[in-house]
């Protein structure tokens, strides 16, 4: 059974959450480009946010606002969750999306969060 004092926290940090993703899209758009949130998909989520840079290549984007940092589950849960959003689309393979985790630094504004993808998804032609 959760306590109050747990729910409390978990609606709280939901908020926290929302917010993040709201505070990307914001400062994406006003760089001009087309972003849009998602929305939750249950176990074939397809990320929090979605960039699309034209020529049917896209970004999918997992936002974290959280305490501790885990890189290797970020970079595994954007990769699941990109491959999700390519497979629900008619057109889009899934090497027409970027995957990346955009996280907030503790403090910091959007300007100071950390991008976060792998390396062979930046250099597909030098991946061994």
């Amino acid at each position: 059974m959760t306590t109050p004092e747990a729910t409390k926290r978990a609606r709280a940090n939901k908020r926290k959450g929302a917010s993040w993703q709201s505070d990307i899209r914001n400062a994406l758009r006003a760089g001009r480009y087309d972003v849009e949130i998602l929305e939750l998909s249950g176990k074939e989520d397809e990320g929090d946010l979605v960039v699309r840079l034209g020529g049917g290549k896209y970004i999918v984007i997992e936002a974290k606002n959280e305490a501790r940092i885990d890189i290797p589950g970020y970079l595994r849960e954007a990769q699941v969750e990109g491959d999700n959003f390519a497979d629900h689309r008619p057109g889009v393979e899934r090497t027409d999306v970027q995957r990346i985790a955009v996280v907030k630094a503790r403090g910091k504004g959007i300007e100071d969060a950390y991008v976060i993808e792998r390396f062979s998804q930046r250099f597909p032609d030098i991946a061994a």
